[in-house]
């Protein structure tokens, strides 16, 4: 009997060694998946990362790009802007200098227009005299401003 016991302990120390080892294999294994699962989501993290960043360099470059488009856009519209204010101040300085033309004009005519009313009234009352003369009256006087 003391043969069996120690023949069933060696099997039993057998069978144990054995599922020992299966299991530290077992655990092995299972280190292994886990080291490969986690390298696989570390890749598929860079990988996002990455994709992240160009999707991100993309949408900055072209918001760069499409404000740099509407800063020169408002740019143009400002010049015109500009060019257009210039025009309507060369216009409003022409139509001033023209309206003062007409002003200074419009005095010039007036002094001659009274220079003339007042001409007419002297010849009208020059002419008034004549009229009261008598016709030898006229002729001496004709005569006299003739010499």
């Amino acid at each position: 009997m003391a043969l069996a016991t120690v023949i069933f302990f060696v099997l039993e120390n057998v069978r144990l060694k054995k599922g020992t080892s299966k299991s530290t294999n077992l655990v092995k294994d299972a280190e292994k998946k886990k080291e490969y699962i986690l390298n696989e989501a570390r890749d598929e993290k860079e990988k996002m990362l990455k994709s992240a960043k160009e999707d991100r360099d993309q949408m900055l470059k072209e918001a760069k790009e499409e404000s740099n488009d509407i800063i020169k856009k408002a740019e143009k519209i400002e010049e015109r802007i500009i060019e257009r204010e210039e025009k309507i101040e060369k216009k409003f300085d022409e139509i001033t200098t023209k309206q003062e033309d007409l002003i200074i004009q419009e005095d010039t005519l007036k002094e001659k227009k009274l220079t003339l009313n007042s001409k007419i009234e002297e010849l009208e009352n020059k002419l008034s005299e004549l009229s009261k003369l008598s016709e030898e009256e006229a002729k001496e006087l004709f005569l006299s401003q003739i010499r």
